[in-house]
């Protein structure tokens, strides 16, 4: 009799870590996320910086030329930079998609183990305690 209850405080005992490590796990993912999406934003601000410098520079150059050539090409870099952009939220918003669903699959995960780890406790809670 002793051993059963020596065996339930036993596996009671490992559920607790386990929810501490899983607590712990889960901060450290947490903290992964947020650092990827950071990640993303950081990198579409370079793309756009990099896309606007490119195309100021590439006008500044015909800026100094008045003439009906240099405006077409003007326009033309104005609607480069802007597919430029573009292409920047683009790969920008996929990469967030990307993360969604992995942070999503993420919570999905942590409330199935939350569910088994409730699921043994209340096994344990039930059992009948041994004198």
């Amino acid at each position: 009799m002793l051993t059963s209850r020596l065996a339930l405080s036993a596996v009671a005992l490992l559920v607790v870590a386990g929810c501490t490590s899983a607590s712990s796990n889960r901060n450290y993912r947490v903290e992964e996320l947020n650092e990827e999406s950071q990640r993303i934003a950081a990198s579409e601000r370079q793309c756009i910086e990099a896309a606007t410098k490119r195309a100021n520079d590439e006008r500044s150059k015909l800026e100094t030329t008045h003439d009906k050539e240099s405006g077409q090409q003007i326009l033309v870099i104005n609607q480069r930079r802007s597919q430029e952009l573009s292409q920047c939220e683009s790969v920008a918003d996929q990469e967030n998609e990307e993360l969604s669903a992995r942070e999503q699959a993420e919570y999905e995960r942590e409330a199935q183990e939350e569910k088994a780890r409730a699921t043994m406790i209340s096994v344990i809670a039930s059992q009948p305690a041994w004198h």
